[in-house]
């Protein structure tokens, strides 16, 4: 019986894991792909005012 309990707390526990690594891997990803498009943008900006 406990056993059966043991096995369903060790589920949960492994899922809330995963749920919570993919929540943090997808923040990273998406930190990165804004700090590289800030970049662009900032990028372009330069470039435009040294044009002038």
């Amino acid at each position: 019986m406990a056993g059966q309990y043991f096995g369903f707390i060790a589920g949960s526990y492994a899922a809330a894991i995963l749920v919570l690594g993919a929540m943090i891997g997808g923040a990273i990803l998406s930190y990165r792909s804004a700090k590289a498009r800030l970049a662009r943008v900032e990028g372009l900006r330069d470039t435009k005012k040294a044009g002038r």
